[in-house]
């Protein structure tokens, strides 16, 4: 299991179970960005700004404050 894995990351074995998840989550993580960044660049926008035109798609025509959309953000971020 996770010969996939060791060949991506170059790596012989894992310390534990755990190990080995936690890093197959973070480098289909990493590959799903990369998708998403290719997607959002195509219309002109950053995976931020994708985020914060969602929150406000959601509650238009009412509006948030920027509090509140920090609040709501996949990945908050500062201004």
């Amino acid at each position: 299991m996770g010969e996939i894995l060791k060949k991506r990351l170059k790596q012989v074995s894992f310390r534990s179970v755990e190990e080995e998840a936690v890093l197959n989550l973070l480098v289909t993580s990493y590959y799903l960005r990369m998708d998403l960044n290719e997607m959002y660049s195509g219309h002109g926008l950053t995976m931020g700004q994708y985020n914060v035109l969602r929150i406000l798609k959601g509650v238009y025509p009412e509006g948030h404050a920027r509090c509140g959309i920090i609040d709501r953000m996949v990945e908050p971020a500062p201004d």
